[in-house]
């Protein structure tokens, strides 16, 4: 289906109103309400996906269904890093059918939907910005792709979702990620950090320990960090690191910057990591626990 197609029969309209039952209201503390996407609903538990700065307070959160009800939630976690956040309600929702990447393009039209009010709200647009790489975020949260979409969003859609012209959501909003525009966190994201987040309540990162800052060194290593502080009692002194120490490469993945150090251990939690380090200009391997 594209634009020019979109018949009576089958109108935008009928899209949004399909969208909307998989939407909600969130009221957390906030002068102003926010969305929350439907994610999975089993027998009376529904499970809602949003934004995690539309999460004022921990406590007293309740949804707007789409048929004007008002039940309670809990925070079941968030993540800063990716700003997402998981909540559970005793309802029985509709959840909304995700997709992914795999075909779409810059230059597709699509629709973001939102429920700050009682109604559902719509936005109509394309993709702007569409880039295949892991985004890091400024928070220090992965995103597996970055997605931006041209649209104007007012305030109430971030934690709501971006469809296609099938009805099928490509990720849910947020305005948190970015200070020029709102981003779409693909499916991928969400489902590893939704995973994370109702199994331990935040999403857990691997931890060494140490500052660092980039640094040039001689061939063939050519660059690495330095690092230049060490946490008492943490992994990297535990493993024996010393500041002066240029950590080149972790489990075998090159580490040129914090950033690089920081993407690295992202999935490591609870498990030795081999790190290859310069120490007074010659080469060794060290083993730590992070």
């Amino acid at each position: 289906m594209d634009v020019m197609s979109i018949s009576k029969k089958d109108s935008l309209a009928d899209l949004v109103e399909k969208v909307g039952n998989s939407i909600v209201r969130i009221d957390a503390g906030h002068a102003w309400s926010g969305t929350g996407t439907v994610w999975s609903s089993s027998g009376k538990e529904g499970i809602v996906v949003t934004a995690q700065h539309v999460i004022d307070r921990d406590e007293g959160i309740e949804l707007g269904l789409p048929d004007g009800s008002t039940v309670a939630a809990t925070l079941a976690g968030r993540d800063p890093g990716t700003d997402l956040a998981v909540l559970k309600t005793e309802a029985a929702l509709e959840p909304l059918a995700f997709r992914d990447l795999d075909g779409l393009r810059v230059g597709d039209f699509v629709v973001a939907a939102a429920r700050p009010g009682r109604t559902a709200r719509a936005t109509f647009g394309m993709i702007s910005a569409l880039g295949r790489d892991t985004w890091r975020t400024p928070h220090g949260g992965r995103i597996d792709a970055y997605l931006e979409p041209d649209l104007s969003m007012p305030p109430g859609f971030s934690g709501g979702p971006l469809v296609d012209l099938e009805g099928k959501a490509i990720g849910v909003n947020s305005r948190g990620l970015s200070r020029r525009s709102h981003v779409t966190i693909p499916k991928t994201t969400l489902e590893r950090v939704i995973t994370e987040l109702l199994a331990h309540g935040k999403v857990r990162r691997g931890y060494l320990g140490v500052g660092v800052h980039a640094v040039k060194l001689p061939a063939p290593e050519e660059a690495g960090v330095l690092v230049h502080a060490i946490e008492d009692g943490g992994a990297a002194q535990k493993a024996g690191l010393l500041i002066g120490d240029a950590i080149v490469s972790l489990d075998g993945a090159k580490i040129h910057s914090p950033w690089d150090l920081a993407s690295a251990l992202q999935t490591k939690v609870d498990v030795d990591v081999k790190l290859e380090i310069v120490r007074a200009g010659n080469k060794q391997s060290i083993s730590a626990r992070v």
